[in-house]
């Protein structure tokens, strides 16, 4: 994403959080492009857990994180609705990571019987993943 703030990690042990990532920062964030904004210090927060996931997920939540401060930065309405966080930082360059971050897993369904199961990262269903990375490909073309 280019954004000149400075950025932290933390890693969070156990599984007791709401989600597996987050941000925190103290005060407003300026806007991009200031001196204030390069001065900006956020936090991500990630569980150990997460981190042991695909590279993917890990980096469509990194994105997903830092697209917050992209809409604080321009208090912008949607700030804080977390589809529109995901489509910004679709929109930002990590489209192929949000509409793709997911992992699927078999598990015993019964005797010589498994099932697959898929999880999705991210707030978005599959067909707005869809939609919008075929859009953002198209709007790229032209």
């Amino acid at each position: 994403m280019r954004l000149e703030l400075r950025v932290g990690l933390r890693i969070v042990e156990g599984d007791q959080h709401k989600n597996p990532m987050w941000i925190e920062w103290t005060g407003s964030i300026p806007n991009i492009g200031t001196r204030e904004f390069k001065d900006k210090r956020v936090v991500i927060n990630a569980t150990r857990n997460v981190l042991n996931s695909p590279f993917e997920w890990i980096v469509a939540g990194f994105a997903h994180e830092l697209a917050h401060v992209v809409l604080f930065s321009l208090n912008h309405p949607l700030q804080e609705d977390e589809k529109a966080v995901d489509l910004t930082a679709m929109i930002l360059g990590y489209d192929k990571f949000i509409a793709t971050a997911h992992r699927t897993t078999k598990e015993a369904a019964g005797f010589m019987a498994t099932r697959q199961k898929t999880e999705w990262i991210g707030y978005l269903t599959i067909s707005e993943r869809r939609f919008a990375s075929a859009y953002l490909r198209y709007l790229r073309r032209r």
